[in-house]
C-alpha cells in the first residue's frame, strides 16, 4: 500500500499545481475583461428588462382580454337575469362556466384563480373551488392598493375585475356579476431579471396607484425597497445608494425595477471569485475522491446496496443502481435490479387486477338490476294514467328517469354519499307507490358532516332491495324500512332493518357465511358484492356487520371511517 499511497500524494501536489496556475489566470483574464464586461453586463440587463416588460406587457393583455370575453359570455346572463331556469339547467350552467374557467386557468398559468361574482345571489363561481362558495360581494376595502377601476393589489394578490355592467366600476355600485382574475405573484417574479442573490440587490415589479406614487409589488417583503414619488435613476436601500433600472410595462399602471449598489462588485469580478472558489473546491472533491477510492474499494459498493436496499424497505421500488460492466460488484448489481424491477412489475399487476375486479364487480351488479323493477314501475304508471293522476305520473317519471340515468350515465367508481343515497331515495320513493299499503318507510337524515364522503357507487339501493324482496316478501300488512345515520366522532354507521319476523340464528349465521363469498345466493348476493367491493375500496373486510332486530327482522349496518378515501 505504501506505493499507492505516494502514488496518491505526487497525484494530488500535481493537482494542486495546475490548479493554481489555473487560479492566476482565471484573476488576469477577470481584470484585463472586467471593464468591458461590465458595459456589455448593463447594457445586456436593459435589454432584458425590456423584454421581460414585453413578455408581462403579452401576459397581462391576454388575460385581460380573456376576462373581458368571459365577461361577455351569454351564460352569466342567464344566471344573473333568468331567475326562472330551472335547477337542471342552472347546474348545467354553472358546470360549463367552471370548466371554461379550468380551462382558462390551464391555457394561461399566470392566472392563479379566476372566479365569477354574482353579488344579488352571494354566489361565486371558483376555478378552485367550484361553485359551492357562497359570499357576500364586497367592493375593495381601503388596505387595497388601487392600481385603476379595473385592477388592484389585495393581500399580496394582484386582481383583476372586470364588472358588469361597465359604469359599476367607477361609480363604486354594486354591480349583475363580475368576473376576477388573480394573478400568482410567483409566476409573475418569475419574468423577473434574476438577481443572483447579491447584497443590497433586487428586481420587482412596481405598481402605480391613481395619485402617480409607485408601490414595490412585494410591500409585505422586507427588501427595503421604499415608495417612489416618480422613477429617480437612484435610490437608497437600507442605507447603501442603488442605481435603478426601469421597464414599464405597456400601458398598464405597472413597471419593472432593478437595483444594484452603486459600488458593488463587478459582475466579472464576482465571476472570478466564483471560478476560484469553484476550482478549490474541485481540487478538494478531486483528493478526497482518490483518497476515498483507494481505501474504500469494498465499503463503497456495499454501502451503495445496503442504500438501495433502505430505499426499496421504504416503498421506492424504482430504485435501481446504476454501474459499470466492469465493476467487481456489477452481478450482484444487476441481481438487485431485477430482482426491485419485477417485485415493482408484480405488484403494478396486482393493482391492476384490482381495479378490473372493481370494474368487473360493477358492472356485474349494474347488469343484474331487476327487469321486473321497470316493468313493475310501467305497470303503476299505467294504472295512475287510468286514474288520471298526472302530477304523480311526472313525479314517478321524473324519479324513474333519474334512477336510471344514475345507473347508466354515472362512470364515477367512486362518489359523494350524499349523491349515493340519493339514488337509494329514488328507488324508494318508486318501491312505496308499489307497497304504500303494505310497506311503510322511517328514513333518516344523512348528517352534513359525511355528505362528501366518497364511497363506491351501488352499494346502499340492494340493500334496501333485499328488505323488499326478501326480508318483507311475506308481510302482508304492517312492514317496515328503518334507516339511520349515526356518527361517532370519525365514524360514520349506516343501518338499513326491516321487521320481517322471520329472521332466526340459524339464517343470520347462514347469512354471514355467504357474504363472504360469491355464490349467487338470494337474501347474501347483495350482501356479498357489497362487502366485496367496500374490502377493495377501503382495504377493510369487515365493514358490514348483520344482526337480528327486535322484530326479528335483519339489520345491516355499514360502518365507515370519515378520514379514508376511497380507492377507484
Amino acid at each position: 500500500m505504501q506505493p499507492r499511497s505516494s502514488a496518491i500524494r505526487r497525484t494530488a501536489l500535481l493537482i494542486i499545481l495546475i490548479e493554481l496556475i489555473l487560479l492566476a489566470f482565471f484573476a488576469f483574464q477577470a481584470i484585463r475583461f472586467g471593464t468591458a464586461n461590465d458595459r456589455s453586463e448593463a447594457e445586456a440587463r436593459e435589454e432584458l428588462l425590456q423584454n421581460s416588460a414585453e413578455q408581462l406587457h403579452t401576459v397581462l393583455n391576454a388575460a385581460i382580454r380573456m376576462a373581458e370575453n368571459l365577461a361577455s359570455d351569454d351564460r352569466m346572463n342567464q344566471l344573473a337575469y333568468h331567475s326562472y331556469l330551472s335547477e337542471y339547467d342552472r347546474s348545467r350552467i354553472i358546470l360549463g362556466l367552471i370548466t371554461n374557467l379550468k380551462n382558462m386557468q390551464g391555457m394561461y398559468p399566470v392566472v392563479d384563480n379566476i372566479q365569477i361574482l354574482f353579488p344579488k345571489e352571494e354566489m361565486v363561481l371558483d376555478n378552485n373551488s367550484g361553485y359551492n362558495n357562497q359570499r357576500p360581494y364586497e367592493s375593495p376595502s381601503e388596505e387595497e392598493l388601487h392600481l385603476s377601476p379595473f385592477m388592484y393589489y389585495e393581500d399580496g394578490v394582484l386582481k383583476l375585475r372586470i364588472q358588469y355592467p361597465l359604469i359599476t366600476a367607477y361609480s363604486n355600485s354594486v354591480p349583475d356579476y363580475a368576473c376576477e382574475f388573480h394573478f400568482s405573484s410567483e409566476i409573475l417574479d418569475s419574468y423577473l431579471p434574476s438577481t443572483s442573490g447579491a447584497a443590497n440587490t433586487g428586481c420587482c415589479l412596481l405598481l402605480q396607484d391613481p395619485d402617480g406614487t409607485w408601490f414595490p409589488l412585494d410591500t409585505n417583503e422586507d427588501n427595503g425597497l421604499p415608495s417612489l414619488a416618480d422613477l429617480p435613476e437612484q435610490i437608497k436601500v437600507d442605507r447603501t445608494r442603488c442605481n435603478v433600472h426601469y421597464a414599464r410595462i405597456g400601458e398598464q399602471p405597472l413597471a419593472i425595477a432593478f437595483w444594484q449598489p452603486v459600488r458593488s462588485l463587478s459582475r466579472s469580478m464576482t465571476a472570478m471569485l466564483i471560478s476560484l472558489v469553484s476550482i478549490v473546491l474541485l481540487t478538494g472533491l478531486l483528493l478526497v475522491f482518490l483518497l476515498y477510492r483507494a481505501n474504500k474499494d469494498i465499503a463503497v459498493p456495499i454501502r451503495r446496496l445496503l442504500s438501495a436496499f433502505d430505499q426499496v424497505r421504504a416503498g421506492d421500488l424504482s430504485t435501481r443502481i446504476r454501474h459499470n460492466k466492469n465493476d467487481e460488484f456489477s452481478l450482484i448489481y444487476e441481481s438487485f435490479n431485477n430482482m426491485s424491477a419485477r417485485t415493482q412489475q408484480l405488484i403494478e399487476d396486482i393493482k391492476e387486477q384490482h381495479v378490473l375486479l372493481q370494474n368487473a364487480e360493477l358492472a356485474q351488479l349494474q347488469a343484474q338490476i331487476d327487469p321486473h323493477f321497470l316493468y313493475n314501475s310501467f305497470n303503476m304508471i299505467k294504472y295512475m294514467a287510468e286514474g288520471e293522476e298526472y302530477e304523480q305520473i311526472s313525479e314517478t317519471v321524473s324519479n324513474l328517469a333519474e334512477y336510471y340515468r344514475f345507473i347508466n350515465k354515472e362512470t364515477r367508481q367512486a362518489i359523494p354519499l350524499q349523491a349515493e343515497v340519493r339514488h337509494m331515495e329514488t328507488y324508494l320513493y318508486i318501491q312505496q307507490l308499489r307497497f304504500e299499503g303494505r310497506i311503510q318507510l322511517d328514513d333518516g337524515q344523512l348528517p352534513q358532516q359525511a355528505a362528501g364522503f366518497m364511497v363506491p357507487k351501488l352499494i346502499l339501493q340492494p340493500l334496501v332491495e333485499n328488505c323488499y324482496k326478501h326480508g318483507l316478501k311475506n308481510k302482508l300488512q304492517d312492514g317496515l324500512i328503518q334507516i339511520r345515520y349515526l356518527i361517532e366522532g370519525d365514524r360514520l354507521t349506516l343501518s338499513i332493518a326491516d321487521n320481517g319476523g322471520e329472521m332466526t340464528e340459524e339464517k343470520l349465521e347462514e347469512a354471514r357465511r355467504h357474504m363472504y363469498d360469491t355464490d349467487n345466493q338470494s337474501i347474501s348476493h347483495a350482501l356479498s358484492n357489497t362487502r366485496r367491493r367496500l374490502e377493495l375500496a377501503f382495504g377493510d373486510p369487515d365493514m358490514i356487520a348483520l344482526s337480528i332486530n327486535k322484530d326479528q327482522g335483519l339489520t345491516v349496518a355499514l360502518r365507515f371511517d370519515l378520514t379514508k378515501t376511497a380507492e377507484g
